[in-house]
């Protein structure tokens, strides 16, 4: 079996295998893990719920024209408003083309400044993040959100779980067979 991610970026790489290599491999044997840079037809920096997710789906169906595989997995992270609070924001697609599923989507407050820079023409949160910290790649290591969170949870958390999440469709659904 052969599972594309949708990005060649290793954190989400990294925490995609991790999640397959729990939930799929007792049922499926080894499994090949991939990252394949695909398009998300949204913006760089995704500012609603609709649109990460749009950029999700979108990176799992370039996928699946680009490469063969039995699933491909798609995430898209971007900052979303809520009441008059801002999150950030994440979604994780999973398809093998014909079935299709979503992860759980988290959302952990913003602080204000931080939207402000987002707004004021930095293009992604990881420019910010950079900036703030004086780092380089920090969407390559521990994110936004080991920022936000003074290193507690790491940015290859916030897909894992998620990509766990939607990965139960091919080991609760008894028709499934791979390719």
């Amino acid at each position: 079996m052969k599972v594309i991610v949708c990005s060649s970026n290793p954190t989400k790489v990294d925490a995609t295998r991790k999640a397959v290599t729990d939930v799929l491999e007792p049922d499926y044997g080894r499994i090949e893990v991939v990252g394949i840079k695909t398009s998300s037809g949204v913006s760089d920096m995704p500012m609603s719920k609709e649109e990460c997710r749009r950029g999700a789906r979108i990176r799992v169906e370039n996928a699946l024209k680009q490469a063969e595989c039995d699933i491909a997995v798609g995430h898209e992270g971007g900052v979303v408003e809520v009441h008059g609070y801002w999150y950030l924001f994440g979604s994780t697609y999973a398809s093998d083309g014909t079935r299709h599923s979503w992860g759980g989507e988290s959302m952990i407050y913003m602080p204000t400044e931080i939207v402000i820079r987002l707004r004021g023409g930095l293009v992604e949160l990881g420019d910010v993040i950079d900036e703030i910290t004086s780092d380089r790649d920090s969407k390559k290591k521990g994110g936004a959100i080991a920022y936000l969170s003074k290193n507690r949870i790491m940015r290859r958390d916030l897909f894992e779980l998620p990509t766990k999440e939607a990965l139960v469709r091919w080991v609760s659904d008894d028709t499934y067979q791979p390719k």
